[in-house]
């Protein structure tokens, strides 16, 4: 169910749909976390920060993808973590 809720996420954020896409991600991330699976939740709090930022919320977007790219370096996602790192810093407010 949480990937699926991830993949909804997905597809509304793609549609330009944000609140809702925040909310499918929300809803996904809190029993990944719950269930420690990391490598799944670590996807949907990068996600998050892309929801955030089309929101026009930077700071919660840099807020999830720090939190993404502590989880990538603990899991040995060096090129993931560097995307957002990328991401955060090219940011203006």
């Amino acid at each position: 169910m949480t990937v699926s809720l991830d993949s909804r996420g997905f597809i509304a954020h793609a549609a330009g749909q944000h609140d809702e896409a925040l909310a499918h991600y929300e809803r996904a991330r809190v029993p990944l976390h719950d269930l420690g699976n990391l490598y799944e939740e670590v996807n949907t709090l990068a996600h998050l920060g892309d929801v955030y930022l089309a929101l026009g919320r930077p700071d919660r977007a840099r807020d999830q993808w720090r939190r993404a790219t502590d989880l990538f370096r603990v899991q040995h996602r060096a090129k993931e973590a560097g995307i957002l790192e990328d991401k955060s810093a090219s940011m203006t407010d």
